[in-house]
This record gives C-alpha cells, sequence and structure tokens, in this order.
C-alpha cells in the first residue's frame, strides 16, 4: 500500500499542531463525557441493542432478576442479571429473526415476551413489571421497529417485508431511496455510468450522499457518486434512508446517508426465487382514433382521413432473474447467505431516413438493437468465535456492460456512433464484533473496494467523427475513449459505551485511495471530431474541407493516463443523552481530514 505521508515535507507545521489540537480535543471530550456520564446500550450501525428494565407492581426496581434474550432463528442467546437500578442490557443484537424475551425471579412469577423485532443502530426498551403469583405481567417496549426513531436523524427504515413487497423501478437497490418523499430523482447519467439511480435531497447534489453498508463505508471514491458495486435488491435485510447527516459518525458528506444491512443466515435453510420478464413484441401496433380530441377543445375536430393512430414500435424486452438461499453451516454457530441477480435488456431504437444511404443497412431496417447485461452477486457467512465474539465475511460483485448505452444510436446517429461501456467491481469486507461487557462493545471492520474499471469506454470500430446539423444532419465514426479504475483500503474501528442515560460512541477510519486511468468520464475523442457547416446538404462522400465548419481534437501534452493516491482518515465522538423518554439531547465532535 502507497504511504499516504511521502509528501509530508510540504505540510507546515502549523497545520501539524492545529490537527494535533483538535485530535486532542476529541480525546478530551471523550475523557469528560466518560466521567460525566454515571449506561442506554451499545451498538454499531449494523446491529442493534436492548435495555430490559424489571420493576415490581409497585414501580419499584427489583435487582437480581434474571434476564435472558434468545434469537429465534440463530438460536444465540444471551442470559444477564438485572443490576441494582433494574437494568439488563444486551449489545450487539443481528437484525435477523426475532427475539424471545424471558424474566424470572424468585418470589415472582415468570414472563416472556415473543417476537421482538429491532432496527440498526438503535436501543430498545423493555420495561417488564412482574407481579406475585401467576398474575400476567405488565410489558411496555420502546424503540423496537415498530417504534419511533430515538436520535435526530430525519429518515425512513425500510425493512426487507416492505422493500419486497414494494414495486421498485428495474429492482434497483439505489432506487429504494425514492421511496422516501423527501428524495427526488437526480438529474444525470446514472444508468448510464454506474446503473444506480442518482437522487438528491433538499439543495445537495448527488455527489454528497454517503453509504454505509454493513457498518463500513461503501462510497464510490472515484466519482464521488454512489455505491462502489451495486447490491442484490434481495441480498437487503433493512435500509434506512437518512435525508441528514447530523450523527458525527458521517463525517464525510453534507447531504443525505444511507445505511445498509444485509442478510445473513439462520438455523433454517430458506431462500427465494423471482422471474420478472418483458416482451419486447407486445406492444400496440394501432390505436383507436377516439378521444383524438379532448372534449374541453370544441373546435377540435378528427381528420376524416385519419382512420388509426399507428405508433413507431420501439421493442424493449427485459428479463431479470433473481435468487437467494441460507441456511446454517454448523447449527447455532455458523451460517451463510448468498443471493444473485442477473439483467437482460434488448432496447430497439430507430435510425432516421434522412441518413445518407451508405450508412444505412442494405435492405432498408431502420432498427437498432442496443444489448444490455448485469450480473449482481452478495455472499455472506457469519461465524461465532466465542458467545462474545463474532466474525462476519462478505464479498459483492457488480459487472455489467452496454453496446448502445443511453440510446446514443438513433435518430441521426448512425450505428457507426456505437460504444460500448462496461463496469467491473467488486468488494470485500471483514467485521469483528467483541461485546466486551453488557455496556462495552467494539467492532472493527477492514473493508476493500475495487472498481477496475470503475468506466472502460470503447468504440465499436475506431474512427474519426464526422457530423452535420441543418436540414440534412447525421453523425458517423466513434472514437471517445476511456479507462478508468479506482482501488480503496479502509480500515475502521468504533467504541461503543453506554452508562445510565447517556450512549457514548467513539471511533475512527483510516482510508487509502487510489485512482487513475486514461481519458475521462464520458470518453475522451481520441482521432477527433469534423463539423459540418449545417448550411451543406451535399451527401457524405461529396463534402470536402471547404464544407468544414471546424475540427477539434483534445491534446494530452504528453501525459495521456494518471495515477492519484490519497489519505481520507476521521475521528469522531458521540454522546446520546436520554434526558427522559421523550427527549434526547445529542452532543457530537468530528474531524476529517484528507491528503
Amino acid at each position: 500500500m502507497t504511504s499516504c505521508l511521502k509528501n509530508d515535507e510540504v505540510i507546515k507545521v502549523t497545520a501539524r499542531n492545529r490537527f494535533r489540537l483538535q485530535l486532542l480535543l476529541i480525546a478530551v471530550f471523550a475523557f469528560i463525557a466518560t466521567f460525566i456520564v454515571v449506561p442506554v446500550n451499545a451498538q454499531s450501525p449494523n446491529t442493534a441493542s436492548m435495555i430490559v428494565v424489571v420493576v415490581d407492581q409497585n414501580g419499584a426496581v427489583v435487582p437480581g432478576a434474571r434476564v435472558s434474550v434468545v434469537n429465534t432463528a440463530t438460536g444465540a442467546g444471551r442470559e444477564a442479571i438485572s443490576g441494582t437500578d433494574g437494568r439488563s442490557t444486551f449489545s450487539a443484537l443481528s437484525l435477523t429473526g426475532t427475539y424471545t424475551v424471558g424474566v424470572s425471579r424468585q418470589g415472582f412469577g415468570n414472563e416472556e415476551l415473543k417476537d421482538i423485532t429491532l432496527r440498526s443502530g438503535e436501543t430498545a426498551t423493555l420495561k417488564v413489571k412482574l407481579v406475585v403469583g401467576s398474575e400476567k405481567a405488565e410489558v411496555t417496549v420502546y424503540g423496537t421497529a415498530e417504534g419511533v426513531r430515538s436520535d435526530p436523524q430525519i429518515g425512513r427504515r425500510l425493512d426487507n417485508p416492505q422493500i419486497d413487497e414494494t414495486p421498485i423501478l428495474g429492482r434497483k437497490a439505489s432506487a429504494v431511496p425514492l421511496l422516501n418523499s423527501a428524495f427526488r430523482q437526480g438529474k444525470g447519467t446514472g444508468d448510464l455510468f454506474v446503473n444506480q439511480t442518482y437522487f438528491i435531497t433538499g439543495a445537495g447534489s448527488r455527489r454528497t450522499t454517503t453509504t454505509t453498508l454493513d457498518g463500513a463505508n461503501n462510497d464510490e471514491g472515484w466519482g464521488r457518486q454512489t455505491m462502489i458495486a451495486t447490491l442484490p435488491l434481495g441480498a437487503i435485510q433493512e435500509m434506512t434512508v437518512l435525508s441528514n447527516a447530523f450523527s458525527s459518525e458521517f463525517g464525510w458528506t453534507s447531504g443525505p446517508a444511507l445505511n445498509i444491512v444485509t442478510k445473513s443466515g439462520t438455523n433454517g435453510f430458506h431462500g427465494e426465487g423471482l422471474f420478472m420478464g418483458r416482451p419486447g413484441g407486445m406492444q400496440a401496433k394501432t390505436f383507436s382514433t377516439k378521444n383524438f380530441c379532448p372534449p374541453s377543445v370544441a373546435s377540435c375536430t378528427t381528420p376524416t382521413t385519419l382512420v388509426a393512430i399507428n405508433p413507431v414500435d420501439i421493442p424493449d424486452a427485459l428479463s431479470q432473474v433473481s435468487g437467494s438461499f441460507g441456511g446454517p453451516i454448523v447449527k447455532d454457530k455458523t451460517f451463510f447467505f448468498a443471493t444473485a441477480d442477473y439483467t437482460r435488456q434488448n432496447r430497439t431504437t430507430f435510425l432516421s431516413s434522412a441518413l445518407p444511404a451508405f450508412v444505412l443497412p442494405a435492405d432498408g431496417n431502420l432498427a437498432y438493437t442496443g444489448h444490455y447485461r448485469q450480473f449482481l452477486f452478495d455472499g455472506r457467512m457469519d461465524h461465532k468465535l466465542t458467545p462474545n465474539q463474532t466474525l462476519m465475511v462478505r464479498f459483492n460483485v457488480d459487472r455489467f456492460d452496454d453496446d448502445n448505452p443511453q440510446d446514443a444510436v438513433g435518430g441521426t446517429n448512425a450505428p457507426s456512433v456505437a460504444r460500448r461501456y462496461a463496469r467491473r467491481s467488486w468488494t470485500a469486507q471483514v467485521n469483528h464484533t467483541t461485546v466486551i461487557s453488557p455496556s462495552l462493545l467494539n467492532e472493527a471492520r477492514f473493508a476493500y473496494l475495487n472498481g477496475d474499471p470503475v468506466t472502460l469506454w470503447e468504440a465499436q470500430t475506431l474512427s474519426t467523427t464526422y457530423t452535420r446539423a441543418g436540414t440534412v444532419p447525421f453523425t458517423i465514426g466513434q472514437s471517445r475513449a476511456s479507462d478508468l479504475w479506482g482501488h480503496q483500503f479502509q480500515f475502521s474501528d468504533t467504541l461503543s459505551w453506554s452508562r445510565g442515560k447517556h450512549y457514548l460512541r467513539f471511533g475512527g477510519s483510516l482510508v487509502h485511495h487510489t485512482s487513475g486511468g486514461t481519458g475521462s468520464e464520458p470518453g475522451t475523442a481520441i482521432l477527433g471530431t469534423f463539423t459540418f457547416k449545417n448550411t451543406t446538404t451535399a451527401p457524405f462522400g461529396s463534402l470536402t474541407l471547404a464544407d468544414v465548419q471546424n475540427y477539434t481534437q483534445p491534446i494530452n501534452f504528453g501525459i495521456s493516463s494518471y495515477e492519484l493516491p490519497q489519505c481520507l482518515n476521521a475521528g469522531f465522538v458521540q454522546d446520546s443523552i436520554h434526558v427522559s423518554r421523550n427527549l434526547t439531547v445529542d452532543l457530537g465532535l468530528s474531524y476529517d481530514r484528507q491528503t
């Protein structure tokens, strides 16, 4: 790995001292917060926590009660004894499956609460009122999946059942944020360059969104657009769409944040299969002239010569196959879950009959078909090392190509304009979670993001471009090309500590990102472009240099490729103070540094 400090000689002493001072402030803040707190619960963005408060029928706390929490899907279980404040805390609980909570105490009846569903990054509180004898206890639940958010983030949580039951355009994970009314689709070339939906919220830009995947950063650092590798929709357990990033943990963005948690296996084998088909030749070829004139326009009449309306038939055939399967490798200990998705689309466009005859097919067929293909895969394995330590390993692949992106061929753009766009990206991630104590949790994460290429443009037939506007327009030839890549290593660690009404989180990340390649994002016209005067109407073969309006060709000044290494380091501390059930105060401090 290239060192991020090889150019330290250009960093001023004052800047270095300022950096040390800011780190010192963070340390002081964490130190003070540690001693002013006298513990909510510890969790990370991809897990949840639970507090069980045991009281008697008079509302007095009950110490010494035995509390058990069991995951019905994986068999994972924890036990604790309520403290002097009647509390028992359980950290780093998986979002997979539901939980059964049991409470017992000598002299009281036993109580069991089933089907508790948790959500990422939050703490559920269960208040259990035990009564003497066999009388039914009273249980009050706060902050589970059915409750309101207990932090200042403004957003919407979407779990797997909601995502499955909602028609999502193209089954693209990046289209899910549009289900939040605060988001709207961003204007841009998302489907062209990364095959993902761009979105924005408020006055932000599509480049200010940050994505967290299973607790680790998953931003595409080269163009800072969206996820570097698209996830199959069937791999998502939960997606929280935040229209702001108030938490100091999301320090790299001024815009929205997406927190995605993937599915894991359970003790039972389970899976799903899906096929979606849209035949390309089933569109109606003709329509009745009924309602040709709107009733509100009395002067409108349907032409007597108009027998039927015959629109241009533009077939767009699409088929998509998705499948998921998961289960145990070793019961109650090791689990796997895998999801794959394949999309096949043939889009037909039509050429203008005004094109020069020599560029048109000999049979006179003006249809041109573009082919789009994409394969997605996400595999995950979870292993319980000890009762308090778990290991998660995840691998994600995104491969697609398109030989007519954004229907570039069509109209007055001849087939020789065609170029192929491809993207090859994959990511790997390892999470190690340690429950040090019921109120102290540490999660270390290592991730590698590889986009190689992030953007690959290839002309189908390399040629100088010739173009003309006017009454006889045409564009032929293609020489735009690029081959761009991005690699990113990331290590992050978060320590969460809860005491009384305080929930303290502090941690940081070290990211080394390298991007490079040849060309530019839309590609560079290597062989240049001739633009003819739009007043000319002569066939292409009859045009001369006298008919040329201008000629352009990029100059690289001897630099045809580049490589840009950078480091993005961050530290943060966050304290959520639950003043009361209806009031939470959040204090945070973050420091981000980019070299």
